[in-house]
């Protein structure tokens, strides 16, 4: 089984449209963990049944809230996904089979489009003089080469799947980052266990991207905290 964790921080509607089309477009045996950073995210209609709600009072931060998720987790493997994105159909059989076939995945990624212009969020996280970033990011999907899977440095967390005894062996995502950069962190801690992390482009997600208040409050903080915990690593090429 494979437990999706959703971080619920900013509006409840976007969470309630992510939830509703995983609903409608996921197959595979799964269960859904809701975490609620202090959103006031209610889920009483009866087709949330299924799904478990965990409320904070206040809000830890992505890091916190999605370890949090994962304690509760039950699946051998946990899907990271952003409340502000629509998923389609097949997106997490096909991140699923590619985790099956490698046993040398330890993390697999989605693509991620816009959804107002079909352009590219995200399809592989490469290095650049040691930086970090989005590969072909808001580049049209027909004009770069982006239909083949393939191994990156890292994958955003937006869409992330990864092995529960791998994530728990790493210590989850470090909280010393607050909210970004946790998704790098940990795909460089995972690479450093001898683990590939792999791009499908059979995953199709759509996703509205940084809809939460206060989203890029911290990034320049973060990016140095990510350039000093791995500063003279290999991994970051």
């Amino acid at each position: 089984m494979i437990s999706i964790i959703m971080l619920s921080y900013g509006s409840n509607i976007l969470t309630r449209q992510s939830i509703d089309s995983i609903l409608e477009h996921t197959s595979t045996d799964y269960e859904l963990i809701v975490v609620d950073n202090n959103s006031g995210l209610l889920l009483r209609d009866k087709k949330y049944k299924g799904i478990r709600l965990i409320k904070n009072r206040g809000n830890p931060g992505y890091a916190r809230g999605c370890n949090q998720g994962a304690d509760q987790a039950k699946g051998r493997y946990l899907l990271f996904l952003n409340n502000d994105t629509i998923v389609t159909p097949g997106w997490l059989l096909a991140m699923y089979q590619v985790m099956l076939k490698n046993k040398d995945v330890g993390i697999v990624g989605s693509k991620l489009l816009f959804p107002d212009t079909g352009r590219i969020q995200h399809a592989g996280v490469i290095f650049i003089d040691r930086l970090p970033g989005h590969i072909y990011y808001n580049e049209s999907p027909f004009e770069v080469p982006i239909e083949e899977e393939k191994e990156y440095p890292a994958v955003t967390g937006a869409c992330l799947l990864i092995r529960k005894s791998l994530f728990e062996r790493v210590g989850g995502f470090d909280h010393l980052f607050i909210n970004s950069y946790e998704d790098i962190d940990l795909c460089l801690k995972i690479r450093g266990l001898g683990y590939r992390i792999i791009y499908t482009p059979d995953s199709l997600v759509y996703h509205y991207s940084s809809k939460s208040p206060g989203r890029h409050r911290y990034d320049k903080r973060n990016l140095a905290l990510l350039l000093k915990k791995w500063q003279g690593s290999s991994l970051l090429s």
